[in-house]
Protein backbone atom coordinates (compact mmCIF):
# COMPACT_ATOMS: atom_id res chain seq x y z
CA UNK A 1 0.00 0.00 0.00
CA UNK A 2 1.28 3.53 -0.99
CA UNK A 3 -0.14 6.09 2.13
CA UNK A 4 -0.72 8.73 0.18
CA UNK A 5 -2.95 12.24 0.39
CA UNK A 6 -2.40 15.73 0.78
CA UNK A 7 -4.06 18.66 2.60
CA UNK A 8 -4.48 16.77 5.33
CA UNK A 9 -7.11 13.77 3.01
CA UNK A 10 -5.83 10.51 3.38
CA UNK A 11 -5.81 8.77 -0.29
CA UNK A 12 -4.06 5.82 -0.37
CA UNK A 13 -3.20 3.40 -3.49
CA UNK A 14 -2.57 -0.01 -3.16
CA UNK A 15 -0.88 -2.30 -5.61
CA UNK A 16 -1.36 -6.16 -5.75
CA UNK A 17 1.06 -7.77 -7.76
CA UNK A 18 -0.48 -10.17 -9.70
CA UNK A 19 3.21 -11.03 -11.70
CA UNK A 20 6.40 -10.12 -10.20
CA UNK A 21 9.03 -8.67 -12.35
CA UNK A 22 11.35 -7.15 -9.38
CA UNK A 23 10.54 -3.52 -9.82
CA UNK A 24 10.59 -0.50 -7.89
CA UNK A 25 7.23 1.99 -7.57
CA UNK A 26 7.01 5.06 -6.61
CA UNK A 27 3.47 6.70 -6.28
CA UNK A 28 1.68 10.20 -5.71
CA UNK A 29 -1.85 11.36 -5.13
CA UNK A 30 -2.66 14.51 -6.73
CA UNK A 31 -5.87 16.82 -5.25
CA UNK A 32 -6.45 18.10 -8.54
CA UNK A 33 -7.67 17.09 -11.78
CA UNK A 34 -5.60 15.93 -14.66
CA UNK A 35 -4.19 18.38 -17.02
CA UNK A 36 -6.42 17.32 -20.10
CA UNK A 37 -5.61 17.52 -23.57
CA UNK A 38 -8.00 18.73 -25.67
CA UNK A 39 -8.16 15.56 -27.91
CA UNK A 40 -8.43 13.45 -24.46
CA UNK A 41 -11.02 10.81 -25.45
CA UNK A 42 -13.19 8.16 -23.55
CA UNK A 43 -15.31 5.97 -25.06
CA UNK A 44 -18.70 7.40 -25.16
CA UNK A 45 -20.27 4.07 -25.11
CA UNK A 46 -19.13 3.56 -21.64
CA UNK A 47 -17.74 6.78 -20.09
CA UNK A 48 -20.02 10.08 -19.48
CA UNK A 49 -17.35 11.52 -17.64
CA UNK A 50 -13.92 11.73 -16.17
CA UNK A 51 -13.41 12.92 -12.43
CA UNK A 52 -11.77 16.10 -12.17
CA UNK A 53 -10.64 17.02 -8.80
CA UNK A 54 -8.37 14.28 -8.01
CA UNK A 55 -6.05 11.65 -9.77
CA UNK A 56 -3.18 9.29 -8.36
CA UNK A 57 0.48 8.88 -10.07
CA UNK A 58 2.02 5.29 -10.06
CA UNK A 59 5.05 4.73 -11.76
CA UNK A 60 6.94 1.64 -12.66
CA UNK A 61 10.62 2.19 -12.53
CA UNK A 62 12.06 -0.53 -15.43
CA UNK A 63 11.04 -3.90 -15.33
CA UNK A 64 7.93 -6.20 -16.12
CA UNK A 65 5.75 -6.12 -12.71
CA UNK A 66 1.97 -6.27 -13.31
CA UNK A 67 -0.76 -6.21 -11.10
CA UNK A 68 -4.20 -4.61 -9.94
CA UNK A 69 -4.53 -1.28 -8.62
CA UNK A 70 -6.76 -0.52 -5.71
CA UNK A 71 -8.18 3.15 -5.52
CA UNK A 72 -10.70 4.93 -2.47
CA UNK A 73 -14.03 6.62 -3.81
CA UNK A 74 -16.16 8.51 -2.24
CA UNK A 75 -19.64 9.57 -4.03
CA UNK A 76 -19.60 12.97 -5.49
CA UNK A 77 -22.33 14.39 -7.74
CA UNK A 78 -20.45 17.03 -9.45
CA UNK A 79 -15.98 17.45 -10.67
CA UNK A 80 -16.65 15.20 -13.70
CA UNK A 81 -15.40 16.26 -17.25
CA UNK A 82 -17.19 15.34 -20.35
CA UNK A 83 -14.61 14.30 -23.12
CA UNK A 84 -15.60 17.88 -24.64
CA UNK A 85 -14.40 19.42 -21.81
CA UNK A 86 -17.85 20.44 -20.04
CA UNK A 87 -19.26 19.21 -16.52
CA UNK A 88 -21.34 16.52 -15.98
CA UNK A 89 -23.42 16.95 -13.28
CA UNK A 90 -24.87 13.56 -11.28
CA UNK A 91 -27.13 14.94 -8.85
CA UNK A 92 -30.14 13.77 -10.39
CA UNK A 93 -28.57 10.49 -11.66
CA UNK A 94 -29.36 7.64 -9.50
CA UNK A 95 -27.41 4.90 -11.74
CA UNK A 96 -24.31 5.85 -12.75
CA UNK A 97 -21.65 3.64 -12.45
CA UNK A 98 -18.26 4.69 -11.28
CA UNK A 99 -15.18 2.26 -12.52
CA UNK A 100 -11.05 2.96 -12.29
CA UNK A 101 -10.03 4.84 -15.28
CA UNK A 102 -6.20 5.61 -16.90
CA UNK A 103 -5.17 7.51 -19.32
CA UNK A 104 -3.27 5.58 -22.35
CA UNK A 105 -1.92 8.07 -25.00
CA UNK A 106 -5.06 10.89 -24.87
CA UNK A 107 -7.44 7.79 -24.21
CA UNK A 108 -9.06 7.06 -21.14
CA UNK A 109 -9.53 3.14 -20.66
CA UNK A 110 -11.48 1.34 -18.11
CA UNK A 111 -9.56 -0.80 -15.80
CA UNK A 112 -11.69 -3.13 -13.57
CA UNK A 113 -11.78 -6.84 -12.83
CA UNK A 114 -13.90 -7.59 -14.94
CA UNK A 115 -13.18 -5.20 -18.07
CA UNK A 116 -11.84 -5.81 -21.27
CA UNK A 117 -10.22 -2.14 -22.93
CA UNK A 118 -12.76 0.01 -24.71
CA UNK A 119 -11.38 -1.84 -28.51
CA UNK A 120 -14.17 -4.52 -27.04
CA UNK A 121 -16.40 -1.62 -26.28
CA UNK A 122 -18.21 -4.00 -23.57
CA UNK A 123 -20.28 -2.73 -21.32
CA UNK A 124 -20.51 -5.53 -18.96
CA UNK A 125 -18.00 -3.77 -15.76
CA UNK A 126 -18.08 -4.56 -12.69
CA UNK A 127 -18.86 -1.09 -10.57
CA UNK A 128 -20.65 1.17 -8.01
CA UNK A 129 -23.37 2.98 -8.20
CA UNK A 130 -21.95 6.60 -7.48
CA UNK A 131 -24.39 7.05 -4.70
CA UNK A 132 -23.20 4.44 -2.54
CA UNK A 133 -22.81 5.75 1.42
CA UNK A 134 -19.22 5.77 2.53
CA UNK A 135 -16.22 5.33 0.81
CA UNK A 136 -15.82 2.32 -1.83
CA UNK A 137 -12.59 0.45 -2.75
CA UNK A 138 -12.72 0.62 -6.58
CA UNK A 139 -9.79 -2.70 -7.64
CA UNK A 140 -8.69 -2.30 -11.39
CA UNK A 141 -8.40 -5.30 -13.57
CA UNK A 142 -4.44 -6.42 -14.10
CA UNK A 143 -2.56 -3.86 -15.73
CA UNK A 144 0.94 -3.57 -17.63
CA UNK A 145 1.44 -0.30 -17.95
CA UNK A 146 1.11 2.81 -15.41
CA UNK A 147 -0.50 6.44 -14.43
CA UNK A 148 -2.71 8.53 -14.14
CA UNK A 149 -5.55 6.85 -12.60
CA UNK A 150 -8.65 8.53 -11.67
CA UNK A 151 -12.36 7.36 -11.79
CA UNK A 152 -14.20 7.02 -14.86
CA UNK A 153 -19.12 7.36 -14.59
CA UNK A 154 -20.85 6.06 -17.43
CA UNK A 155 -24.66 6.91 -17.40
CA UNK A 156 -26.63 3.56 -17.06
CA UNK A 157 -24.85 1.51 -19.26
CA UNK A 158 -21.73 0.17 -17.47
CA UNK A 159 -22.82 -1.84 -15.01
CA UNK A 160 -25.49 -5.04 -16.84
CA UNK A 161 -26.40 -7.69 -14.86
CA UNK A 162 -27.93 -10.89 -16.34
CA UNK A 163 -31.12 -10.47 -15.22
CA UNK A 164 -33.41 -8.78 -18.01
CA UNK A 165 -36.36 -6.55 -17.19
CA UNK A 166 -38.75 -6.57 -19.43
CA UNK A 167 -41.35 -4.17 -18.04
CA UNK A 168 -42.12 -2.22 -15.13
CA UNK A 169 -45.27 -0.52 -14.75
CA UNK A 170 -47.70 0.76 -11.84
CA UNK A 171 -51.00 2.03 -11.39
CA UNK A 172 -53.71 3.39 -8.73
CA UNK A 173 -56.19 0.90 -7.65
CA UNK A 174 -58.01 2.95 -5.17
CA UNK A 175 -56.25 4.45 -2.91
CA UNK A 176 -53.02 1.72 -3.44
CA UNK A 177 -50.38 2.10 -5.24
CA UNK A 178 -49.83 -1.82 -7.84
CA UNK A 179 -46.36 -2.23 -9.43
CA UNK A 180 -46.13 -4.41 -12.24
CA UNK A 181 -43.11 -5.58 -13.40
CA UNK A 182 -41.62 -8.73 -15.83
CA UNK A 183 -38.20 -10.07 -16.66
CA UNK A 184 -37.18 -12.68 -19.46
CA UNK A 185 -36.15 -15.54 -16.35
CA UNK A 186 -35.37 -16.49 -12.54
CA UNK A 187 -32.19 -18.61 -13.05
CA UNK A 188 -30.11 -15.63 -12.24
CA UNK A 189 -32.39 -13.57 -9.88
CA UNK A 190 -31.12 -13.12 -6.29
CA UNK A 191 -34.18 -10.69 -5.49
CA UNK A 192 -35.41 -7.41 -5.53
CA UNK A 193 -36.09 -4.09 -2.94
CA UNK A 194 -39.09 -2.15 -4.20
CA UNK A 195 -38.04 1.68 -3.47
CA UNK A 196 -40.24 4.54 -2.76
CA UNK A 197 -39.80 8.35 -2.88
CA UNK A 198 -41.83 11.38 -2.80
CA UNK A 199 -39.48 13.83 -4.09
CA UNK A 200 -37.96 11.73 -6.75
CA UNK A 201 -34.52 11.74 -5.28
CA UNK A 202 -34.63 10.58 -1.79
CA UNK A 203 -35.58 6.69 -1.40
CA UNK A 204 -36.10 4.06 0.93
CA UNK A 205 -37.21 0.16 0.69
CA UNK A 206 -40.95 -0.12 1.46
CA UNK A 207 -40.39 -4.42 0.24
CA UNK A 208 -38.52 -7.12 -0.69
CA UNK A 209 -39.59 -9.38 -3.04
CA UNK A 210 -38.27 -13.20 -3.90
CA UNK A 211 -37.61 -15.14 -6.65
CA UNK A 212 -40.73 -16.55 -7.59
CA UNK A 213 -42.40 -19.62 -9.57
CA UNK A 214 -43.30 -16.99 -12.18
CA UNK A 215 -41.28 -14.50 -13.84
CA UNK A 216 -43.91 -11.88 -13.34
CA UNK A 217 -44.00 -10.25 -10.15
CA UNK A 218 -46.38 -7.46 -8.27
CA UNK A 219 -46.30 -5.21 -4.95
CA UNK A 220 -49.09 -3.27 -3.83
CA UNK A 221 -48.13 -0.38 -1.77
CA UNK A 222 -51.51 0.55 0.31
CA UNK A 223 -52.86 3.43 1.24
CA UNK A 224 -50.94 6.59 -0.38
CA UNK A 225 -51.21 9.90 0.66
CA UNK A 226 -52.25 12.63 -1.77
CA UNK A 227 -49.59 13.59 -3.93
CA UNK A 228 -46.64 12.63 -6.29
CA UNK A 229 -45.04 8.97 -5.49
CA UNK A 230 -42.01 6.95 -7.56
CA UNK A 231 -41.23 4.27 -7.44
CA UNK A 232 -38.18 2.35 -8.51
CA UNK A 233 -36.41 -1.43 -8.13
CA UNK A 234 -33.04 -2.69 -7.14
CA UNK A 235 -32.30 -5.75 -8.88
CA UNK A 236 -29.98 -8.22 -6.80
CA UNK A 237 -28.61 -11.09 -8.89
CA UNK A 238 -27.45 -14.16 -6.99
CA UNK A 239 -23.20 -12.55 -7.15
CA UNK A 240 -24.62 -9.80 -5.07
CA UNK A 241 -24.57 -7.08 -8.27
CA UNK A 242 -27.27 -4.85 -8.31
CA UNK A 243 -28.83 -2.35 -10.66
CA UNK A 244 -31.72 -0.01 -10.96
CA UNK A 245 -34.74 0.08 -13.04
CA UNK A 246 -36.32 3.23 -14.46
CA UNK A 247 -38.58 5.34 -12.50
CA UNK A 248 -42.28 4.67 -12.04
CA UNK A 249 -44.41 7.88 -10.81
CA UNK A 250 -47.94 7.37 -9.75
CA UNK A 251 -50.09 10.78 -8.36
CA UNK A 252 -52.74 10.63 -6.52
CA UNK A 253 -55.50 13.27 -6.09
CA UNK A 254 -53.69 15.67 -7.48
CA UNK A 255 -53.16 16.57 -11.20
CA UNK A 256 -49.87 18.01 -12.16
CA UNK A 257 -47.28 17.51 -15.33
CA UNK A 258 -44.17 15.79 -14.60
CA UNK A 259 -41.62 15.77 -17.33
CA UNK A 260 -40.39 11.95 -15.60
CA UNK A 261 -36.58 11.65 -17.99
CA UNK A 262 -35.55 9.82 -20.57
CA UNK A 263 -36.65 5.97 -21.31
CA UNK A 264 -32.81 5.20 -21.81
CA UNK A 265 -29.96 7.71 -21.25
CA UNK A 266 -27.79 6.00 -23.87
CA UNK A 267 -29.66 6.74 -27.55
CA UNK A 268 -28.71 5.51 -31.19
CA UNK A 269 -31.45 6.36 -33.07
CA UNK A 270 -34.48 7.90 -30.99
CA UNK A 271 -35.07 9.28 -27.55
CA UNK A 272 -38.03 8.68 -26.03
CA UNK A 273 -38.65 10.92 -23.08
CA UNK A 274 -41.66 10.09 -20.26
CA UNK A 275 -44.08 12.60 -19.78
CA UNK A 276 -47.14 12.60 -17.06
CA UNK A 277 -49.20 15.62 -18.95
CA UNK A 278 -51.85 17.44 -16.65
CA UNK A 279 -53.80 18.21 -19.65
CA UNK A 280 -53.51 17.94 -23.83
CA UNK A 281 -50.68 20.50 -24.45
CA UNK A 282 -47.70 20.94 -26.36
CA UNK A 283 -44.31 20.20 -24.96
CA UNK A 284 -40.89 22.47 -26.75
CA UNK A 285 -38.45 20.29 -27.16
CA UNK A 286 -34.27 21.53 -27.67
CA UNK A 287 -31.07 19.19 -27.67
CA UNK A 288 -28.09 21.17 -27.39
CA UNK A 289 -24.34 20.08 -27.11
CA UNK A 290 -21.91 20.14 -24.31
CA UNK A 291 -21.35 23.69 -25.68
CA UNK A 292 -24.60 24.84 -25.99
CA UNK A 293 -24.80 25.10 -29.88
CA UNK A 294 -28.79 24.56 -30.65
CA UNK A 295 -28.27 20.92 -32.06
CA UNK A 296 -32.33 20.90 -33.01
CA UNK A 297 -35.97 21.76 -31.77
CA UNK A 298 -39.09 19.93 -32.52
CA UNK A 299 -42.72 20.56 -30.88
CA UNK A 300 -44.71 17.46 -29.50
CA UNK A 301 -48.40 16.94 -28.96
CA UNK A 302 -49.28 15.48 -25.30
CA UNK A 303 -52.40 13.81 -24.30
CA UNK A 304 -53.59 13.95 -20.85
CA UNK A 305 -51.46 11.28 -18.48
CA UNK A 306 -48.40 9.52 -19.40
CA UNK A 307 -46.60 10.48 -22.75
CA UNK A 308 -43.52 8.70 -24.38
CA UNK A 309 -42.25 11.24 -26.58
CA UNK A 310 -40.20 10.07 -29.56
CA UNK A 311 -37.06 12.32 -30.81
CA UNK A 312 -34.94 11.57 -33.65
CA UNK A 313 -31.10 11.46 -32.89
CA UNK A 314 -30.43 9.47 -36.50
CA UNK A 315 -28.45 12.31 -37.98
CA UNK A 316 -26.65 13.71 -34.06
CA UNK A 317 -22.87 12.93 -33.76
CA UNK A 318 -22.12 10.84 -31.33
CA UNK A 319 -21.13 12.59 -27.88
CA UNK A 320 -22.87 14.11 -25.12
CA UNK A 321 -26.12 16.16 -25.33
CA UNK A 322 -28.86 18.14 -23.20
CA UNK A 323 -32.26 17.93 -23.95
CA UNK A 324 -34.34 20.90 -22.67
CA UNK A 325 -37.96 20.10 -22.54
CA UNK A 326 -40.70 23.05 -21.62
CA UNK A 327 -44.60 22.22 -21.61
CA UNK A 328 -47.30 24.99 -22.70
CA UNK A 329 -48.16 24.60 -18.68
CA UNK A 330 -44.88 25.89 -17.42
CA UNK A 331 -42.59 22.75 -16.82
CA UNK A 332 -39.55 22.44 -17.46
CA UNK A 333 -36.29 19.82 -17.43
CA UNK A 334 -33.22 19.68 -18.55
CA UNK A 335 -31.65 16.11 -19.16
CA UNK A 336 -28.79 14.64 -20.02
CA UNK A 337 -28.40 11.60 -22.60
CA UNK A 338 -25.82 9.88 -24.61
CA UNK A 339 -25.38 9.47 -28.23
CA UNK A 340 -23.76 6.08 -29.32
Amino acid sequence: MFPLGKSGTYKPLTFTVSSNGGNTFTGEYFASGWSFDPDDTYSTALIAGVKNNEYWDLTRVGGSTTGTVTLPYTPVATAWRTQANGTLDLTDCWYCNVVVVKREGTHWLPYNAAANMFSTESPNIETTNWATAGTTNLVSKVINSFSPFTFGVGVNTILTLPISLLSFTGQLTGANGELSWAIADNKDLGSFDVEHSIDGRSYSIIGNVMPGATTAYKFIHVNLSDGVHYYRLNMKDKSGKTAYSRVVILQRNRNITIINGLKYTVVKNEAIVNIISAQSQMVNMTLLNTEGRIMWRQKAGLHQGANDVKLSALFVPQGMYFLQATTDDGVQATLKLMKE
